[in-house]
């Protein structure tokens, strides 16, 4: 089985776009192809901290959330934005279309996301080589976005044939299906955060969409992993990442939208 992985990252600072990094094993830009055998493709979270869903705000207050889940409220000590409601300053998702075709063959489609969270709260579940307890770091729900799944935004799945054996795996820390709706032939998958009845810091939140072009699947056609998998490995590589934030966060203009990407915060 040939794999093939889509991580590429677009930054826009001024209203231009900008490719930070390509496809690894397929072409250039936000496209990946598979051959003709059995193929996995797979789309990383690349997309950043997504909108906080719950009504943080109203914490407190007797209110709970759509399924009866304690809200968290926010941290007045370390606040999240109100104006994006994200944490980290000019924090935004990209909404650009990632596209995976299959080809002939069984092919594997996996939508991947990961775990990030504030740096105070981060630096709680450092092992002594340095590397992250991801683990740990998910368990932290205090207050709202204490810790999140990152957005993976849009993702289109072409050629997606069961016939063939072809699966769908959406992998990552609390992922669950929001919502299946099927437009014009084809299916529009809705994938969020549930964290259960007791709520947490990201429940509820919207984690990206998928939509795969001309078929009409069911729920029973879809698979979701719950993983610990974190967006680094190490402490060190964390704070380069977020150092990374901070700094186009003070190029912004405007409001433009940034996103963070996996590993060295050096373009």
């Amino acid at each position: 089985m040939k794999k093939f992985v889509l991580h590429t990252v677009i930054v826009v600072v001024g209203g231009v776009a900008c490719s930070l990094n390509a496809a690894a094993g397929g072409p250039d830009g936000k496209l990946i192809k598979g051959g003709k055998g059995d193929d996995e493709l797979i789309a990383y979270a690349i997309s950043g901290e997504p909108a906080i869903a719950q009504d943080y705000e109203s914490a407190g207050t007797g209110a709970s959330g759509p399924n009866g889940e304690a809200l968290r409220a926010d941290d007045p000590g370390d606040p999240v934005q109100a104006a994006t409601r994200t944490y980290f300053p000019g924090q935004s998702y990209d909404d650009h279309l990632k596209t995976m075709i299959g080809g002939k063959g069984a092919d594997r489609f996996v939508v991947q996301t990961f775990i990030s969270g504030k740096p105070e709260i981060v630096k709680r579940h450092v092992n002594a080589d340095g590397t992250i307890n991801w683990g740990g770091v998910a368990g932290e729900n205090t207050n709202v976005h204490d810790h999140w799944v990152d957005y993976f935004g849009f993702v289109q799945i072409n050629d997606f044939r069961p016939e063939e054996g072809d699966t769908l795996e959406v992998r990552g820390h609390t992922v669950s299906l929001n919502s299946l709706e099927v437009i014009d032939g084809n299916t529009l998958i809705v994938v969020q955060s549930q964290q259960g009845n007791n709520g947490g810091a990201h429940d509820e939140d919207i984690l990206g969409y998928i939509i795969v072009k001309d078929i009409e699947l069911n729920a029973g056609e879809i698979s979701f992993t719950s993983t610990n998998d974190g967006i680094v490995e190490t402490i060190s590589e964390f704070e380069e990442l977020v150092a990374y934030y901070y700094e186009l966060a003070e190029t912004l203009r405007d409001g433009k939208l940034i996103v963070k990407r996996r590993g060295s915060s050096s373009p």
